[in-house]
């Protein structure tokens, strides 16, 4: 399964990080099924720079997960 079809198909929440859409897909008609169907959050560096809390959503983990030793 490639990954355009498991973001289209997941209940879970998922957290995508790209430079630019072609990280994403280099398909046009793909990339607008997938944002039209999903919220998009952007966040821009210059935002990110003059507001360090615009990152706050991140800071979701109640406790770091336990490995096995």
């Amino acid at each position: 399964i490639d990954m355009l079809s498991y973001l289209m198909a997941t209940k879970k929440n998922v957290c995508l990080v790209c430079l630019d859409f072609a990280g994403i897909s280099t398909n046009p008609v793909d990339l607008s099924k997938l944002f039209s169907k999903h919220q998009l959050k952007i966040f821009e560096r210059q935002n990110v720079v003059k507001d360090p809390l615009a990152l706050q959503e991140f800071d979701c983990r109640k406790q770091l997960v336990q490995r096995s030793k």
